[in-house]
């Protein structure tokens, strides 16, 4: 016998959360969606910037394999340095900070980032990776 409580609830300090299927699926789907625009956007910075798309997708790439390694370093120098939690590696914890409550709360505690941090520096990042391009791109003489 499956027991769906359990399923698509989620205890937080004796409290039960209760979420359905379908919400925990729209929210990672919109999160998700968010996360890669944000790389789809760093992906156009970076081949405006250089004028070569393998190597923009190689850097996207790498930041993308290497996500866990960068925030972990980084988190060391959250002490000390303010600035360091707004890195844009930490946005990729976007999809997963919704649905995940025990990953919510260590990002919570270690880079000390709140959900209205994470997608407002999402969306920043955006904008600047997208303004930064179409500026380069509009003086860029074309032959």
């Amino acid at each position: 016998k499956i027991n769906f409580h359990t399923i698509w609830t989620k205890e937080v300090s004796g409290n039960y959360i209760y979420t359905t299927f379908y919400e925990n699926i729209s929210m990672q789907f919109l999160f998700s969606l968010i996360l890669a625009i944000c790389y789809i956007a760093l992906v156009l910075f970076i081949c405006v910037l250089f004028k070569k798309t393998v190597i923009s997708i190689c850097i996207v790439l790498f930041m993308i394999l290497g996500n866990g390694t960068i925030s972990y370093l980084t988190s060391f120098l959250i002490g000390k340095y303010e600035f360091v939690k707004y890195i844009f590696t930490n946005i990729a914890y976007i999809p997963t900070y919704f649905t995940n409550v025990g990953l919510k709360q260590m990002i919570s505690e270690k880079f000390l980032l709140s959900s209205r941090e994470l997608l407002i520096m999402a969306l920043c990042y955006t904008v600047f990776f997208i303004v930064i391009s179409y500026i380069v791109n509009s003086r860029r003489d074309i032959k």
